[in-house]
């Protein structure tokens, strides 16, 4: 049930290599996996799969990430967003 203490007192697990853009709000029971980036002002409930790039409100994937061959764009991509949000 939403809105119960049990769901308020759950803890938010974080994986390792995560990047969480400005902004970002992750609600008590999410669980984000390794190599995972959200972008900014995103709304994270549940759980976010390794390896894949996060945005939105609610946030959904919007790319399966190969960290060696995609590592330029997803940089370039995490900071546009937070340049935009900044404006």
């Amino acid at each position: 049930m939403l809105g119960t203490i049990k769901d308020s007192q759950a803890p938010i697990i974080i994986g390792n290599n995560v990047w969480v853009g400005r902004g970002c709000l992750l609600l008590p029971g999410t669980i984000v996996g390794d190599n995972v980036i959200i972008a900014a002002n995103s709304v994270v409930k549940g759980t976010l799969q390794s390896n894949s790039m996060y945005g939105g409100t609610p946030a959904k994937c919007i790319k399966k990430i190969d960290w060696v061959s995609d590592n330029t764009f997803m940089v370039k991509f995490f900071f546009s967003c937070c340049y935009r949000m900044n404006r």
